[in-house]
């Protein structure tokens, strides 16, 4: 009994002990006075001021989280800068620090010159739900160098003089996000990109990209062929270019291997503004399952690429050109696209919704694509005898027989699940409805 006991002993000391999570609040109406302990109470009075103070109490090995009450930040201390300050490291998502707004509140705003600089110092990194304002003095609302697997998740970036979000890290991911009204007038196309791309092994997805005085993304190293291995995919990337000359809505320049599919590109309506531009000793470069709409310039241009890029599965409309090959190092594989395509293909142009109908010719005319068998909404591919081509993979409406025992409502839910069934009883339109596709609804 006594040696059995012993070896529970020795194996109870020799694992580490189990330290719960902490999380650090930061509110306008706080105090860089409250210790750490009291800073962990969700009242704002008993809060950190700064983002500073609240980070200097976190442990990321454990977890931490510092939340941000809502208001707006403009300290130097709330920026969330290694170039000033220490910010933990973890060794892995599952053990990050999160730094975020509070869950139920309005985005805080961190405002000035640096709202965030990840100029080396950290890794493992989730920043959410904050509003980052470059108060146009900031070079780049957001800028990381050397500080590789970062999360950017549902945040918004704004009023950066220069560039929205210069990444420079490796593994870095941005998604959910909405990117605007970055760069300056008057400093040409060159200057106000969304999103400034120099890094390797990137996801951008899921955001929305617009209103940018340069590109909406640009994939691209000055130095060389550096990056590698980026995925552009299921972004809105719409009325970039506010500063005239050549621009684009996504760009690939340099680089091997980057992905850019099931995006929806449309609006680049500025004198010279196209959708996507594969350029200048880029390698490996396959844009694919694409919807392109109503662009200026060329819908998707190809020059000086250093290995021939795929351009399949792609459909464009309104375009001032629709696929043009310009010439580089080996023959594009050009196939399985839809050009010059009516606004007929698509549920209705004017309010952007690119849901392909059920006459439209991207019916069943793509190919497989072997890095992903999803769309834009995460609807699996094929749906029908083949993949459509664009961003949509088209659901044929189901057959489904009304269930007049589903429960009565007096106005449809504004979210559902798929199969979900209710019975309308006021209004226009009364009847059964099902949920065809999540949060929409259709009468039987």
């Amino acid at each position: 009994m006594i040696r059995r006991l012993s070896f529970v002993l020795v194996a109870w000391l020799a694992c580490p002990a189990l330290v719960a999570a902490n999380t650090y609040y930061v509110a306008t109406t706080g105090s860089d006075s409250n210790s750490c302990t009291t800073a962990q109470s969700s009242t704002a009075i008993n809060a950190k001021l700064t983002v500073r103070a609240a980070i200097g109490c976190a442990t990321a090995q454990h977890g931490d989280a510092v939340r941000i009450h809502a208001g707006t930040y403009t300290s130097s201390d709330d920026w969330i800068d290694t170039q000033t300050y220490t910010i933990p490291s973890g060794t892995s998502f599952a053990n990050a620090l999160t730094i975020s707004g509070v869950t139920g509140e309005s985005q805080p705003t961190i405002r000035g010159g640096f709202p965030v600089r990840l100029n080396g110092g950290v890794t493992y990194l989730i920043i959410q739900n904050i509003i980052f304002d470059g108060d146009h003095t900031a070079s780049e609302t957001i800028y990381t160098f050397n500080a590789p697997f970062v999360l950017f998740d549902g945040v918004t970036v704004i009023n950066a003089h220069d560039f929205g979000v210069h990444m420079v890290s490796d593994n870095t991911t941005l998604q959910n996000s909405s990117i605007h009204d970055n760069g300056t007038n008057g400093l040409g196309s060159t200057n106000g990109h969304g999103i400034y791309n120099s890094a390797s092994s990137t996801t951008i997805q899921n955001n929305d990209i617009y209103a940018n005085y340069g590109y909406g993304i640009h994939n691209y190293d000055a130095s060389g062929p550096l990056h590698t291995n980026n995925i552009i995919r299921a972004n809105k990337v719409h009325g970039n270019g506010l500063n005239g000359g050549t621009t684009y809505g996504i760009t690939v320049t340099w680089g091997s291997g980057t992905l850019v599919y099931n995006n929806l590109i449309y609006d680049q309506t500025f004198s010279g503004a196209g959708g996507i531009l594969i350029y200048s000793n880029s390698t490996g470069v396959k844009a694919t399952s694409n919807t392109l709409w109503n662009i200026t310039a060329g819908c998707i241009d190809m020059q000086f690429y250093g290995s021939a890029p795929t351009v399949q599965d792609d459909i464009m409309g309104s375009c001032g050109s629709n696929i043009t090959d310009y010439g580089g190092t080996g023959t594009p594989v050009i196939s399985n696209n839809v050009t010059s395509a009516a606004s007929s293909n698509f549920t209705n142009v004017t309010t952007h919704d690119f849901t392909l109908t059920a006459g439209s010719t991207a019916l069943n005319a793509g190919i497989t694509q072997a890095a992903y068998a999803v769309d834009y909404i995460n609807t699996s591919r094929p749906q029908g005898s083949a993949w459509d081509i664009g961003a949509y993979e088209r659901i044929a409406s189901p057959v489904v027989a009304p269930r007049w025992s589903a429960p009565p409502t007096t106005a449809l839910p504004s979210s559902c699940n798929t199969g979900e069934q209710v019975n309308l009883t006021t209004g226009s339109t009364p009847g059964a409805y099902v949920c065809d596709t999540p949060n929409v609804w259709r009468r039987l």
